[in-house]
């Protein structure tokens, strides 16, 4: 049926070679055949509103990033009551009649409005769930989330059976009055292991890496459309977050990631912030090597951990972040452990 939608208002067009007009009203005293698909597009309207009004608690908003892929935005900062937690980007894949979620947020109460929503939006529930490192605002969602196929990279489950607990109470904290959110037990493990260094898994290639010895990251390439998440490594709102990291891998991991966007290209989506370029990965690179370089020079010439240096031309954008008065800190204190090792041998 086709509709002409220009001056002719409130009229409709016949087929193809009829362009007579004729009035709407005909959609209801018309042909019984065309009162039934008036009827059955009247409730399919009703089914699908009944299923927006049924989801409770705040929307949750899919940006299309590529056919067949979409971003659930992550708010900037940390977790807080305002934000209740939802500072990760997470990824939804459509692969045939199956939906791939690379993480499932920060709590079970988000999970049940991310399930809802994909149930409005596609018409069924996620099939499968990855949770790309250990980090429970990215992986405290699958608790809500319908009953499916929980992945990770065995190391990254194994560091989820030891942290999670210790982290969820953490982010109880930072979450305040949103706490309720996560329940009672919001920790749901991975029943489907992933092994090695690198692999593929539905229609993604996956690889793995550290930021340190207790945090195992993945890195994830959607192959369709050539779009990486690299969740734990990246950031795309400002410098990239060093807190519980071993600086020193967390630049080789970076690094690694340099040398992939050199060979394959394509955009690369962080822990926080929009799409980056294939240039972002060496660009926070060079930021983890100036920082490291400089906290051992100031270590080694006996400088005031107070006096940050300034940043080379390149690197100002991202050392004027909020985030990178910490990463200074951590980088001198490694920089220090590392200095009274060596001086006590």
């Amino acid at each position: 049926m086709e509709f002409d939608t220009g001056l002719h208002r409130g009229t409709r067009q016949h087929g193809r070679g009829d362009r007579r007009l004729v009035p709407c009203d005909s959609l209801a005293q018309g042909k019984p055949g065309i009162r039934r698909r008036a009827a059955v597009v009247a409730l399919l309207g009703v089914g699908m509103g009944a299923a927006r009004a049924a989801c409770e608690g705040p929307s949750v908003p899919l940006e299309p990033l590529a056919p067949t892929l979409w971003q659930v935005p992550a708010a900037p900062g940390d977790a807080s009551a305002d934000n209740r937690g939802r500072v990760s980007n997470l990824l939804l894949a459509q692969d045939g009649d199956r939906l791939w979620l690379l993480g499932s947020g920060p709590s079970p109460a988000f999970g049940r409005a991310l399930d809802c929503t994909l149930r409005a939006r596609f018409g069924r529930a996620a099939s499968d769930i990855v949770s790309p490192w250990p980090r429970p605002e990215l992986v405290l969602g699958v608790g809500g989330l319908s009953p499916a196929r929980h992945w990770a990279h065995a190391a990254v489950a194994e560091a989820m059976r030891s942290s999670c607990p210790g982290c969820t109470q953490r982010l109880r904290q930072r979450l305040g009055a949103a706490a309720e959110d996560l329940g009672t037990d919001p920790v749901r493990l991975p029943t489907q292991h992933l092994q090695g260094r690198s692999g593929t898994l539905g229609p993604w290639q996956w690889r793995l890496d550290r930021r340190g010895a207790a945090h195992p990251v993945t890195v994830w390439t959607h192959r369709a459309s050539g779009i990486h998440l690299a969740s734990g490594l990246l950031w795309g709102d400002g410098a990239p977050d060093g807190r519980d990291a071993d600086l020193d891998q967390l630049a080789a991991a970076t690094a690694a990631l340099a040398q992939q966007a050199g060979r394959e290209g394509g955009r690369w989506l962080g822990e926080q912030g929009p799409l980056l370029d294939a240039g972002a990965p060496a660009l926070q690179a060079r930021y983890w090597q100036w920082l490291l370089q400089a906290a051992r020079r100031g270590v080694e010439a006996g400088d005031d951990e107070l006096r940050a240096p300034a940043p080379p031309a390149e690197l100002r954008e991202l050392a004027a972040s909020p985030r990178h008065a910490l990463n200074w800190q951590r980088a001198w204190r490694q920089a220090e452990s590392g200095w009274l090792q060596r001086s006590l041998r």
